[in-house]
């Protein structure tokens, strides 16, 4: 799959021999793979040509908020940032070359492996290796392109009790495998300090419907079971309560039932009048739940993640009821499964043909 969007935004550049560049900009950056916040205030480094095998690093822009951390950067050739490449990140969490991992004239700190989907964090003589949630990593788009957008915390402890960033000035370094490009080239470093102004608060967004006959539907991949994970359930209460969705679709449900996830969405989402959410779940991992009566459901395709669910929406509200399909396709490199998934999804759309109202 490929994202279009505008083409990169002018930003100041910069021609390295051995570089010392230090100068910072708040951005009020949103990671939703849009990149319209990207501004020519970021400060940015137009790389000054591809070397070595595989895609060419092309440009890259930093910024900061209170929070995070902001990178965007680009390549020549379209991959998926998490899977099946070699593009690697390197901070320099202190500015000190003589600590973390020494490469291309800096000490990194942190060692984030994208396609591998882990990292390493390197403190004194040790070294920890981390998943990309340690540093609170997120990025998009999730799907394939040549432009990318991602985000670090930076307050973050990657094992847990050193801190990643200790002063106002980092060095960042990325490099596309051993024998790859590098972005600054070698001899040539980059180098950024946190601004310390807060960033233009964001304009909060109206949930509300615009109309009562809309419908809201919701799908939400809970990870490992997330709704029964005393921790984490507060949370999901929050956002459903927010929402106020009226049919959710769930993924990686594992242990839980149609009947907990009912029950769970009567107390985040409580419908009033004696009424009870209803759900449904015909294999593993995914569940279906509606403020509506569910008809009929089918498994699309055994053995996989795919349920199809005919329901019954209010005569007074719609004019016909509604199919949801839920799906959790296989990730990552597992093609050939997603194509047949994907295939069986197709095949069975059109033998429902649109569904109609059953009076």
């Amino acid at each position: 799959m490929k994202n279009t969007h505008s083409p990169w935004l002018a930003a100041a550049t910069l021609a390295l021999f051995p570089l010392h560049f230090v100068a910072a900009q708040t951005l009020p950056i949103a990671i939703d793979g849009q990149f319209n916040d990207w501004t020519s205030q970021a400060i940015s480094l137009e790389d000054a040509g591809g070397a070595g095998t595989g895609s060419d690093l092309l440009r890259m822009s930093v910024a900061n908020d209170e929070n995070y951390l902001f990178i965007r950067f680009e390549i020549d050739q379209e991959v998926v940032l998490t899977d099946n490449n070699d593009l690697t990140l390197f901070l320099d969490g202190d500015h000190n070359q003589l600590t973390g991992k020494s490469i291309n004239g800096i000490g990194a700190e942190l060692e984030l492996r994208f396609g591998d989907r882990d990292g390493v964090f390197y403190h004194g003589n040790s070294q920890w290796y981390i998943d990309l949630s340690d540093v609170k990593f997120h990025h998009l788009p999730t799907f394939s392109d040549k432009v990318f957008e991602l985000a670090i915390g930076r307050d973050v402890l990657p094992d847990g009790v050193f801190p990643l960033f200790t002063g106002n000035v980092i060095r960042l370094y990325f490099q596309n495998g051993t024998a790859g490009d590098k972005m600054p080239n070698a001899g040539q470093t980059f180098d950024f300090t946190f601004d310390s102004d807060p960033a233009p608060p964001f304009q909060a967004i109206d949930l509300q419907k615009l109309s009562s006959d809309h419908l809201r539907i919701l799908t939400w991949n809970t990870l490992y079971d997330g709704l029964l994970d005393i921790i984490r359930k507060p949370h999901f209460q929050r956002v459903l309560a927010a929402l106020q969705p009226d049919i959710v679709t769930f993924n990686e449900c594992w242990d839980m039932t149609a009947g907990q996830a009912a029950t769970f969405m009567n107390t985040a989402v409580p419908l009033g009048n004696f009424q009870s959410w209803n759900g449904v779940k015909l294999e593993d991992g995914n569940i279906t739940v509606s403020r509506y009566p569910i008809l009929q459901s089918w498994n699309i395709y055994p053995g996989h993640r795919l349920t199809a669910s005919l329901i019954d929406l209010p005569d007074a509200q719609f004019d016909k009821d509604i199919l949801v399909v839920n799906g959790h396709l296989r990730c990552c490199s597992a093609n050939s499964e997603r194509q047949l998934e994907a295939d069986a999804f197709a095949k069975f759309i059109p033998r429902r043909h649109q569904p109609r109202r059953c009076d």
